[in-house]
């Protein structure tokens, strides 16, 4: 019989049949783990620091040590793509925004800087590229679909006009203070 596993969000009984994963213990025993889905269609399970795994269940994170049958942290709902690096750390996008998943399970946001998608996500010398849909823009033509960069050591965020010019400067003047 499988266990249920919902990292908190709901109670188990809250949900059907999610993301299905056999985990495997190190006396050779197993268990069955019914995952509850986030809000996307993406499902995959990397590897992280020995033993714990990142198991995505329709774009919801949890980072699973195989003996356990608790997550060891949950995050997420709408992730939609991963890349793993050459080091062993994670890249996952959802619409909006890219997290960066150490290989010990910790996680580093960037801020919102897509409203409407990013695709094509890659990794070259230290630097994730990828293309987004910038605000303003309904239309899904490739054309619309502006370049930007990431670095993964400073994260320094170039090419995304939503991140740069509306949230540097939110905190500059409250939205209610028209008349000042």
């Amino acid at each position: 019989m499988y266990i249920p596993v919902s990292g908190g969000y709901s109670y188990p009984s809250d949900f059907s049949e999610g993301f299905v994963v056999r985990f495997y213990k190190a006396d050779a025993t197993d268990w069955v783990a019914n995952m509850k889905r986030g809000r996307t269609e993406f499902d995959t399970i990397l590897k992280l620091e020995h033993p714990n795994l990142l198991v995505i269940a329709g774009g919801r994170c949890y980072i699973m040590n195989p003996e356990d049958t608790n997550p060891v942290t949950t995050f997420g709902k709408d992730y939609q793509a991963a890349l793993q690096l050459p080091d062993g750390r994670i890249i996952l996008n959802t619409n909006s925004n890219i997290t960066i998943v150490s290989t010990n399970g910790e996680q580093s946001d960037t801020k919102k800087f897509a409203l409407y998608g990013i695709k094509d996500i890659c990794y070259e010398d230290g630097i994730i590229k990828g293309i987004f849909c910038e605000p303003g823009y309904y239309d899904y033509e490739e054309d619309k679909w502006p370049e930007f960069t990431l670095n993964i050591e400073n994260k320094e965020l170039t090419g995304a006009y939503y991140y740069n010019s509306h949230n540097t400067n939110l905190n500059s003047k409250p939205w209610w203070k028209f008349w000042e």
